[in-house]
């Protein structure tokens, strides 16, 4: 395990996360986003998912617990956030769901059912590897043939008040203190981006979420973001392709409503239009749905 792995490993023992419930949403419903790509046959009979980086396991349980007939699979890096899924597993009495913990960027870490797995969830994870694309090769290499991953990634233009936040904290909070001797006086620098930086966007109320989520948005100990370029280009290093958006509205020419400015987004690609919208509009979250480039 290399040094980056391990802190990031020792950070969420320290504050395993999600602390609340997860958002709903189109991930929530593993065979319509199969069926949106692959068809109504893609989602016939029992599935086999991995939640790649299931943290406490809230989300997959949840599945688990209304698709009992499909069998799912949750890895984490962190054994303090795998021992929390595998104690509410255990409790809700599921037989069809399995928590153990893992390191994506080890090849054999994770155990692929015969054929792969039908879908495989990975949000918020990729962006804190060392090697995002090590991760996204061995996540290929579990992927059935037509299988398909739905992903979250940091966004980079959205994220520009909080990354600035960040670097005022690094300037002024030394950066060799522990994450909970420099919450405090993070809190504070946030109160004061609560009044500059955050004011219209995203980031409003994050010096009063609770010290998981603080910890995870202001403190944490390797990140990255992306933009649609470097999007593309580490999913082509992968051998993965885009797919389509999770949430396909949020990326539509219908966002631009007068007619002249909707004629000239037309004559744009598909790639451009998405980069316009992200230059335009706040993504703070790249969500999207991937395929084998073989597949």
């Amino acid at each position: 395990m290399d040094k980056v792995t391990k802190t990031v490993k020792a950070f969420y023992q320290a504050y395993p996360y999600p602390s609340g419930i997860p958002r709903s949403g189109p991930a929530s419903e593993p065979r319509v986003l199969l069926e949106r790509l692959r068809g109504p046959r893609a989602s016939a009979g029992p599935l086999k998912i991995l939640e790649a980086g299931c943290g406490c396991g809230l989300g997959l349980i949840a599945a688990a617990k209304r698709d009992q007939e499909s069998h799912f699979t949750g890895v984490d890096i962190n054994p303090v956030a795998i021992a929390q899924a595998q104690e509410r597993a255990a409790g809700e009495g599921l037989g069809n769901l399995r928590v153990y913990p893992a390191d994506l960027l080890s090849p054999e870490a994770i155990e692929s059912p015969a054929g792969g797995f039908d879908l495989i969830y990975s949000f918020g994870v990729v962006h804190h590897l060392s090697s995002p694309v090590t991760g996204l090769l061995n996540l290929k290499r579990l992927l059935a043939p037509q299988g398909v991953l739905a992903c979250m990634v940091y966004g980079r233009y959205a994220r520009e008040p909080l990354r600035r936040l960040v670097e005022a904290i690094d300037l002024a909070v030394d950066p060799s203190l522990s994450v909970a001797e420099r919450m405090e006086p993070a809190r504070l620098l946030a109160e004061v981006a609560e009044q500059t930086l955050f004011k219209g966007t995203a980031w409003e109320g994050t010096s009063r979420v609770d010290d998981i989520e603080f910890a995870d948005r202001c403190l944490h100990v390797h990140e990255q973001s992306y933009d649609i370029d470097s999007l593309w280009a580490l999913l082509a290093q992968s051998g993965l392709s885009f797919a389509a958006w999770l949430e396909p509205d949020d990326w539509s020419i219908g966002l631009f409503e007068q007619a002249p400015i909707r004629s000239l987004v037309k004559t744009l690609g598909a790639r451009d239009r998405y980069k316009l919208v992200e230059m335009l509009f706040s993504r703070p979250r790249l969500e999207l749905l991937i395929t084998r480039l073989d597949g």
